[in-house]
C-alpha cells in the first residue's frame, strides 16, 4: 500500500453526544531515525526546482506520486505551506502580504564578517538586504533536501507500516 494513511491503526472514541464513531488514529508518528537509526544512509541530495511539488519529486524518484509522503518524511516536514519552497508567483504573493514596500531594507550585513545588523553602521563593508531578497533567500534555503534512494523505498514503507501499526 502506498497511501500514508493505509497503515494507520483504527481508534473508537465517542462525541460529545454519545455518538461512537471509528477513525484513523491520525496524530501518530513514525521518526525516520527509528526506519534508518541514526545515519543517514540511502538519502540522496536533491535541489527542489522551481514550482516543483512533492509530488513531482516522488514521480520523478519513484516512477509514482503517491509516495509523496516519503519524500515529506524523510524531510522532517509536515507543513507544505511553511517548510516547502514555493513556486514564484506564490513568493511574490507572499512578499506583497507581508511587506508594505518590499524593496524596502530589511536589514543590513556586515561583508567583512557576515554578521547581521540592523542598521548601517557606515561602514563600508556594511551591505544592505531588501525585504524582497531576504524572503527569496528564506526561499531558496528551502531547496536542498533528501531522497530516499529508490533502491530502499519497498524497505522503508514497509517498516513504516510495522511501526505506525504499533
Amino acid at each position: 500500500m502506498t497511501g500514508y494513511f493505509n497503515s494507520f491503526p483504527l481508534v473508537y472514541l465517542q462525541t460529545p453526544d454519545g455518538e461512537n464513531v471509528i477513525i484513523k488514529d491520525f496524530f501518530r508518528r513514525v521518526d525516520v531515525s527509528d526506519i534508518f537509526g541514526n545515519i543517514a544512509v540511502g538519502l540522496v541530495p536533491y535541489l527542489v526546482q522551481v514550482g516543483e511539488r512533492p509530488e513531482d519529486v516522488s514521480n520523478k524518484f519513484y516512477a509514482s506520486p503517491l509516495y509523496h509522503w516519503v519524500v515529506l518524511l524523510v524531510n522532517d516536514i509536515v507543513d507544505t505551506y511553511e517548510e516547502w519552497p514555493l513556486d514564484d508567483i506564490a513568493l511574490n504573493n507572499k512578499i506583497a502580504d507581508v511587506y508594505a514596500s518590499p524593496y524596502d531594507v530589511h536589514h543590513y550585513v556586515d561583508t567583512s564578517n557576515g554578521y547581521t545588523i540592523d542598521y548601517n553602521s557606515g561602514n563600508a563593508n556594511c551591505q544592505p538586504v531588501l525585504n524582497v531578497e531576504y524572503e527569496i533567500a528564506i526561499n531558496d534555503a528551502k531547496r536542498p533536501i533528501r531522497v530516499l534512494d529508490p533502491q530502499y523505498l519497498s524497505q522503508f514503507v514497509s517498516q513504516f507500516n510495522t511501526l505506525i501499526g504499533e
